[in-house]
């Protein structure tokens, strides 16, 4: 079955699209990069740099702005509001396999919630831009593919739930979650197509939870997926 990008699709690769230019610019100022009352490049500069529309960067610059870390000013564009020792840091970098345990840990707690709020708020236009995302994931041919496709889906889940923190939380996630993910595709399994296709089979069942509105069903088949992406890492 094969299915084409929705506008509900192209509305969530936008908000993902400005949370990436949201953690560069963050992260520039917290690296120091950007210094207190500092002009950022302009809205075309960005856009150029991200190849996004001047849309997408005003979304970000808007969070920026909401967050106090930019102020705009009519004529003279966006300037720097804090100096890098008043950012909040954020997650620091996965450093063992400890790390990856505690990653999935957490995941668990906050993406069984989201999921739970995906089940009980989802449009219809959400749940055909996450069958999209479903069919991806039986489509996929390589493990590379796989971890993005992955990704993908989870933060659909995240957008659907209409609370933008979790969708926040798991872009700012990403090389984490990423770090898992290769490891349940490469190491966990001899064949790495076996973990792609339970992937799919645990993704459906998230799904179908969600299409049914069921919370409980979609709040334990997302804690399952989790847990057995676990375990087919530390006890496959």
């Amino acid at each position: 079955m094969s299915s084409s990008p929705t506008p509900a699709g192209n509305a969530t690769a936008s908000r993902r699209t400005a949370s990436k230019i949201y953690d560069h610019i963050f992260d520039r100022i917290a690296a120091g990069d950007y210094a207190k009352g500092e002009r950022l490049p302009t809205e075309t500069e960005l856009s150029d740099l991200f190849k996004v529309s001047r849309t997408v960067v005003r979304e970000a610059l808007a969070r920026l702005r909401d967050d106090g870390l930019i102020q705009s000013r009519q004529g003279a564009g966006s300037f720097i509001l804090v100096s890098a020792d008043q950012a909040i840091r954020r997650f620091a970098p996965v450093m063992s396999i400890g790390d990856i345990q505690r990653c999935y840990e957490f995941r668990m707690f906050v993406e069984e919630a989201a999921c739970g709020l995906a089940a009980l708020r989802r449009t219809e236009a959400e749940l055909n831009d996450l069958l999209v995302h479903l069919r991806a994931t039986e489509n996929i041919s390589d493990v590379a593919q796989g971890v993005d496709t992955d990704l993908d889906f989870h933060l659909a889940i995240a957008a659907a739930s209409h609370n933008r923190f979790f969708v926040d939380t798991l872009v700012s996630m990403r090389s984490h979650m990423t770090v898992g993910m290769e490891l349940t595709r490469k190491l966990s399994l001899t064949r790495p197509r076996d973990a792609l296709q339970l992937m799919y089979a645990e993704h459906q069942v998230i799904y179908d939870a969600i299409a049914a509105s069921d919370v409980s069903a979609a709040s334990a088949a997302m804690r399952c997926h989790l847990e057995s992406a676990r375990k087919r890492v530390f006890e496959g």
